[in-house]
């Protein structure tokens, strides 16, 4: 027990007190005190961790490719840099006439239009199991049978890459403002090193090799509302699609001419 003094003063008269405090101080009143300390303790804890764990499930479903994410939080692994050797099949999508509209657009509308033709892009790849690796600008590019094993991965590539084709088709943009535009979308498929590039401190989950920056260059090719595959990638699906076969094609950056074909329709 604890007396002290209490002296209150107002304007109309002077009282005094004696404020007597009683505690108990018992061992068994000191244990139940601290466990009620501990037990608010652990809730503000829980709370904290809950917000940064819903923080993070943000940051790995945003920022990082969401089956990247996902594996990495599963497997309780760490990255490192490097990668692996996998057949592949690389998406690439390119707005066309993308640069000259720009020109027109003040940044805010050209960042909104981007926003709306990403997503459709970004939607379709998704669909069909394509993880996005990059955007670059009006540009996307998705790998399929990677970080995880996809048998029909040539196909579910060319199919995200007539949804797109599609779905780009059907969007009255101008309804949100801004111009109507449409992907040239290339794809192909080989042997790529598959795994993280960058810096001790910064890594990004891509796909390296010849395949890629052919995937890159026949995207080049495609003209708006146009989806060409390369050879390899035809041979998974030429007899699910319809398929026109163009002229021998001079690709930048390679010696000889290669043979691209168009996909309209998936005929299975």
């Amino acid at each position: 027990m604890t007396i002290l003094p209490f002296h209150r003063d107002n304007t109309q008269q002077e009282t005094n007190f004696i404020l007597v405090l009683i505690s108990d101080v018992t061992p068994k009143s000191t244990i139940q005190q601290t466990l009620k300390q501990q037990r608010n303790e652990l809730i503000l804890l829980r709370q904290d961790l809950k917000a940064t764990n819903e923080r993070l499930r943000f940051i790995v479903q945003h920022y990082i490719p969401f089956e990247v994410g996902k594996n990495l939080l599963e497997n309780k692994t760490v990255p490192k840099l490097g990668g692996i050797e996998r057949e592949v099949t690389v998406l690439f999508a390119d707005l066309r006439n993308f640069t000259s509209t720009c020109e027109k657009l003040h940044p805010q509308k050209t960042v909104h239009m981007l926003d709306i033709y990403l997503d459709i892009a970004t939607k379709a790849i998704s669909l069909h199991g394509g993880v996005i690796v990059n955007y670059m600008g009006d540009a996307i590019m998705a790998v399929f049978n990677a970080p995880n094993e996809q048998k029909n991965h040539a196909e579910r590539a060319v199919k995200a890459g007539l949804r797109i084709k599609e779905k780009a088709m059907n969007t009255d943009a101008t309804s949100e403002g801004v111009p109507s535009l449409y992907f040239g979308i290339g794809i192909n498929t080989g042997i790529a090193t598959i795994g993280n590039i960058g810096a001790e401190w910064h890594y990004q989950y891509t796909a390296i090799g010849d395949m890629v920056n052919v995937a890159s260059r026949i995207c080049g090719q495609a003209k708006e509302n146009e989806v060409l595959i390369g050879e390899q990638t035809l041979q998974y699906i030429k007899n699910d699609v319809t398929a026109i076969k163009l002229p021998p094609t001079k690709l930048k950056g390679k010696s000889d001419n290669m043979h691209l074909y168009q996909i309209s329709t998936f005929t299975k």
